[in-house]
């Protein structure tokens, strides 16, 4: 009678686990994907053109609270806010152009994906470069001019 009922307790609790850890499958990969299938803030109203523009610019901005995670895969504060921004700019008719330039003059230039051209910019991409010339030329000179 003891032995049954272990068995019984037993089936119970595989019978729990098993339960559970189907409820954590279902909650880790499917309700995520239920919740992020559609975006709309029930504040404005988008065409379906104006939503898949919302996703393009929420693809290409930053997250600024995220490390290199776009505003698309974040729930920060940040990022939320970040998104009401788009929603009102785009229920407003503005282009992705305007847009950008808001978040540029909110939040500066870290917040765009990519970086806009500037002298600052060809600094930071040829440096590197010149750097590695200096140093290709200073082993030359080096080895050219050793006895």
């Amino acid at each position: 009678m003891h032995q049954l009922t272990n068995q019984k307790k037993q089936r119970q609790q595989f019978v729990l686990l098993s339960l559970s850890l189907i409820f954590l499958f279902v909650g880790n990969f499917l309700v995520p994907e239920l919740v992020a299938s559609d975006e709309r803030s029930s504040a404005y109203v988008l065409e379906d053109a104006q939503f898949q523009r919302a996703m393009q610019l929420f693809g290409r901005v930053r997250c600024l609270e995220c490390a290199g995670q776009s505003i698309k895969d974040s729930n920060t504060d940040t990022a939320i806010t970040i998104k009401n921004m788009i929603w009102e700019a785009l229920a407003q008719g503005k282009t992705d152009q305007e847009i950008e330039q808001l978040l540029l003059q909110r939040y500066g230039k870290s917040v765009l994906d990519s970086l806009p051209f500037d002298r600052f910019t060809y600094i930071l991409l040829f440096f590197p470069i010149m750097m590695f010339g200096g140093f290709i030329i200073f082993i030359w000179r080096r080895l050219t001019l050793a006895p």
